[in-house]
């Protein structure tokens, strides 16, 4: 085939292969075009969890729950799953007083229930620290202590061992201050007794502590006397190897002379 021939052969493909892309794109831009109408038409309203007519809920505080779903009611409030801004889920017990009016309406808000029910839970709570109190040592500060040891006692606390939770073992005291009124009478607790105890303590304690300041005073001291000796006989036995160095041999050359004999005469 000439040249030409071959020249207008490819010039027919290309404006075929050119129409065939233009077909292409200009369906791609019309499938996009749905797409994106399709995206920007309103979409179904979220779930609305309870009936709320809200896909938010704001309390009385002006604190404010996105994406939540009410999972308990109680008389004193509800507990709500929720998205924080930052992802993830919540969960969060919201008191009904702290509730919108509506909101107090719809679940039926009873002041006087709600006190009951509050007052109910905290003698549970109360028994429940009891129970756990019978088999763990629980202070007055809410520290709690599984499978301990009573190992000393004195005037002003205890002394325990206790297991810890991974695994390993502890020793602390505890001063009957922190520790629960039974355990107090328990062990005859008086803070006269206590505040004396600590007191000889605490002088025992600064008694020792100035001693063993002493002490160390006292062996830097020594040690620095030893340390200026070994200097010395250091530097006498580098004066004596330099002056043995530097002195003249003693030769057969540099020997007096003998006496002469004596001639008898």
């Amino acid at each position: 085939m000439p040249w030409h021939g071959i020249r207008f052969f490819n010039s027919v493909n290309l404006k075929r292969n050119m129409k065939t892309n233009i077909f292409i794109i200009g369906l791609s831009v019309g499938l996009l075009g749905q797409a994106l109408a399709q995206t920007n038409q309103p979409g179904t309203p979220p779930e609305v969890t309870n009936e709320i007519p809200s896909d938010a809920l704001v309390t009385k505080l002006g604190t404010v729950y996105h994406e939540f779903r009410v999972e308990r009611v109680e008389p004193a409030g509800i507990t709500i799953s929720y998205v924080p801004e930052g992802g993830g889920l919540g969960m969060e017990k919201i008191p009904v007083n702290l509730l919108p009016d509506d909101w107090q309406q719809r679940y039926g808000y009873d002041p006087e229930k709600a006190a009951e029910f509050n007052l109910d839970r905290e003698r549970a709570l109360v028994q429940l620290r009891t129970q756990m109190a019978a088999n763990a040592l629980v202070t007055k500060l809410g520290t709690v202590y599984h499978k301990f040891r009573i190992e000393r006692v004195d005037p002003a606390g205890i002394t325990i061992s206790y297991v810890l939770d991974d695994g390993g073992l502890e020793m602390e005291k505890i001063t009957f201050d922190l520790l629960p009124d039974d355990w107090q009478q328990r062990y005859g607790y008086d803070p006269e007794k206590a505040a004396a105890f600590e007191l000889e303590q605490k002088r025992a304690m600064a008694q020792m502590r100035d001693q063993m300041i002493a002490d160390e005073q006292a062996y830097r001291e020594k040690r620095a006397q030893e340390e200026a000796a070994e200097e010395a006989a250091k530097k006498a036995a580098e004066t004596a190897a330099t002056q043995a160095t530097n002195a003249p041999a003693i030769t057969d050359t540099n020997l007096p002379a003998p006496p002469l004999p004596s001639r008898g005469y």
